[in-house]
């Protein structure tokens, strides 16, 4: 495989390859191989309001001779789920601009995790942002849907 070579799957023959490191052969463990573009997915998050947090994601891939490239037109779906147990759950879609970025904006009052994915395409690895946690609301607007004892113990005091 070369940088020129476009993504797709390809037939494996012969049984075997090389690794980058060493150059030493390994062997295939299928008939078919895919190669994907290296992309790269953002994520900033930012609370703007006592019940809302602005996503932010910016979008781009590796292009052999050009290096990093930005995504334009792009669909981004940004996700939101309440813990780690939870599925993740879509509150937005927004096309990426000519440098690759796309926002959205959530409504919540709790402490939520948040990542943004590239929706559509299948050519590339790294779709997905990793995940950002952001509490939307401020401690006083918070008070009413967390007890007393839940808001000092995650300000520190105990």
């Amino acid at each position: 495989m070369y940088d020129t070579d476009r993504p797709g799957t390809y037939k494996t023959v012969g049984g075997d390859g090389y690794t980058k490191k060493d150059f030493s052969t390994t062997a295939w463990h299928s008939a078919t191989t895919s190669l994907r573009y290296g992309a790269w997915t953002s994520i900033s998050t930012k609370r703007i309001h006592s019940n809302k947090v602005s996503v932010s994601s910016a979008v781009s891939r590796y292009a052999e001779f050009d290096g990093r490239i930005h995504y334009a037109g792009r669909l981004m779906t940004f996700e939101t789920r309440h813990s780690v147990h939870d599925p993740w759950k879509v509150f937005g879609y927004a096309r990426t601009n000519s440098a690759g970025r796309a926002s959205a904006t959530h409504t919540s009052s709790r402490l939520d995790y948040y990542r943004v994915v590239l929706t559509d395409i299948s050519t590339g690895w790294g779709l997905a942002s990793g995940t950002s946690r952001r509490q939307a609301c401020i401690w006083s607007s918070c008070a009413g849907s967390m007890s007393r004892s839940s808001i000092r113990a995650d300000r520190g005091a105990v």
